[in-house]
């Protein structure tokens, strides 16, 4: 058996940390010869922190780099994800060199193999849901029972595009109406806020959460929508986690979330054409409408003000049975295999 070693983020709550964590978890119950080199020093409590080795990564073992293929350039595999039409043109060498690439979508996989020579390498391995996230259990709410609410959780970054949601809140919802907006982001860059906040004289049904959420399963729990109409997902793991929790869920019709969002258990939002990514490097995205978003969150709502039980919402819990660590790790174990035993 050669060890493995896996390269990636193991602290914080980010997309990467939180699926580096549970990949891990799971792939360590098939393959005992696994240790960890954390990109973000781990604290000594951590329960990964007794795997940690330093690099260089030893002689002989096999590399696996959890995050960008730069990262580092020799490793013997990666595991990424593409939220745009095209990946950085410095990852096609590295894919190509690699043995194995796993990413979490058919979107993702569809970007990459324009890249690579041997497609057949590359394995979609789905996202794991961590424990706690179902209908049952406890609820944080913001807001009375009595008013409707929609939140969100994400990066302030431009793809998740966070102006547009807001936008679409206050457009379709009349103040008279019991309606509230929660937002849990970090990384605001200083001054946006009062930016956004500006214009909209005063709202106090919007609320931005910076600190981060202790028990996300509460917090979904504790919503009556949850809306991520974003420009790209390399697959949309807060969408996941929200429709597990039994929350009618809103997205857009793209990109990595189409592997689990469909019109019979999610509310799905049109997008326009392919356009430029401003700032980006020949990258493209596409924009979300959003009158689609409007709709939507409406349809929502009406759902709700009628007390009535939205069947797309039942349908969409049923995600919790495909995103298990037996799945996802039976997929690595398979394509690994013939690399580890040699």
């Amino acid at each position: 058996m050669k060890p493995l070693v896996w390269v990636g983020h193991f602290r914080g709550t980010s997309g990467f940390a939180t699926a580096t964590r549970e990949y891990a978890r799971a792939f360590m119950r098939h393959y005992p010869e696994v240790s960890i080199s954390p990109l973000a020093a781990l604290e000594p409590s951590d329960t990964f922190a007794k795997f940690v080795i330093s690099l260089p990564v030893p002689q002989g073992a096999f590399e696996l780099v959890h995050h960008l293929p730069t990262t580092d350039p020799m490793a013997d595999a990666y595991f990424s994800v593409i939220e745009y039409d095209r990946a950085p043109a410095e990852w096609g060498p590295l894919l190509d060199q690699a043995k194995v690439v796993f990413t979490q979508s058919n979107f993702c996989k569809k970007i990459f193999t324009k890249m690579v020579g041997d497609p057949s390498k590359i394995y979609i391995v789905p996202y794991i849901l961590p424990p706690g996230f179902s209908p049952r259990g406890p609820r944080q709410r913001f807001f009375p029972s009595s008013t409707f609410v929609v939140g969100s959780a994400f990066e302030w970054i431009p793809r998740k595009l966070p102006e547009l949601l807001i936008r679409a809140f206050v457009e379709e919802f009349s103040s008279v109406e019991p309606v509230a907006l929660v937002l849990r982001t970090y990384n605001v860059p200083d001054g946006t806020l009062e930016a956004v906040l500006a214009p909209l004289e005063g709202n106090k049904n919007i609320m931005f959460l910076g600190a981060p959420v202790d028990d996300m399963p509460a917090f979904y729990r504790g919503l009556d929508c949850y809306c991520s109409c974003t420009a790209g997902e390399g697959y949309g793991q807060t969408l996941a986690e929200a429709m597990a929790c039994g929350v009618s869920t809103v997205a857009s019709r793209h990109s990595g979330n189409l592997d689990f969002m469909t019109d019979d258990n999610s509310y799905l939002v049109d997008v326009g054409p392919w356009e430029p990514v401003p700032e980006g490097a020949g990258e493209q995205w596409k924009i979300p409408k959003v009158d689609g978003i409007k709709t939507a969150l409406r349809q929502v709502y009406e759902h709700w003000a009628k007390k009535e039980r939205d069947y797309r919402t039942r349908r969409a819990a049923g995600i919790r049975r495909s995103l298990t660590p037996w799945h996802a790790s039976r997929i690595m174990f398979r394509a690994l295999k013939a690399f580890l035993f040699t």
